[in-house]
């Protein structure tokens, strides 16, 4: 950890040390803090040991990636005082910089088991993307879709034509001479027939359904067993984040 603890390139003396840590989440930072966390700006502004695209500067290759940076200060074994520095995530694509305190769990490293996990669920990425690309299913899901409008247009339609017969048929029941009987069995009768038009919709959109069903049942049970491996996965991980 020697190799980490940078001391201080300004001037300190005469600057008191705190009575106490700071609450994190709600302080001033302390004078000492400030001049650490400006030390460790200057070292970024000149820095030639990494490269790594902040955004800060135009045409530079690579994704840009905004970064949190940190420093502790404090006192090693001979009571000198510096600090240490540390980064969020990853920098530069690795975990590993000389000027930075390593990080609690390495899982970046190849032999370990997040790289592993993580090429099984790219693999479970890739296979899922491959099944939902594929041109047979693609073609029940428009077919299902299809036929789902038309019932709705269909469906629809009917309901507009009886709304406009129970119209008519309240004028006709005006007229003392109209036949009761009849413009009842009409109303039936034309409840009857939208209901079977629902059932046969209802049928020729199952059928399609099944039609997709055999591809989605494939694809949803790969992403529950992508689901499951990425929660036990992220709390293996976790568990690896084991503080002193």
């Amino acid at each position: 950890m020697s190799t980490f603890f940078h001391l201080f390139k300004s001037t300190i003396s005469g600057i008191s040390l705190p009575e106490k840590f700071t609450f994190p989440f709600y302080y001033e930072p302390h004078q000492l803090s400030i001049i650490a966390a400006q030390e460790l700006q200057d070292y970024l502004s000149n820095q030639v040991d990494f490269e790594h695209n902040f955004g800060l500067e135009e045409n530079q290759s690579g994704l840009v990636i905004g970064k949190m940076f940190g420093v502790l200060v404090c006192q090693n074994k001979n009571g000198k005082l510096g600090y240490l520095a540390a980064f969020s995530g990853k920098l530069a694509d690795s975990n590993h910089h000389k000027y930075f305190v390593p990080t609690v769990f390495d899982m970046l490293s190849d032999s370990g088991f997040y790289k592993k996990e993580e090429a099984v669920l790219n693999e479970l990425n890739r296979n899922i993307e491959y099944l939902e690309n594929q041109s047979d299913y693609k073609i029940a899901l428009k077919s299902f879709e299809n036929i789902k409008n038309e019932a709705e247009i269909d469906l629809n339609r009917q309901k507009e034509v009886m709304k406009a017969q129970k119209i008519l048929r309240n004028e006709k029941r005006k007229n003392s001479n109209c036949k009761i009987e009849e413009l009842n069995k009409e109303s039936q009768l034309e409840k009857i027939l939208f209901k079977k038009m629902t059932a046969y919709w209802n049928y020729i959109i199952s059928d399609a359904q099944k039609e997709v069903g055999v591809f989605t049942n494939v694809i949803n049970s790969k992403k529950e067993i992508r689901k499951d491996k990425s929660a036990k996965l992220q709390q293996q991980l976790f568990d690896n984040y084991a503080f002193l």
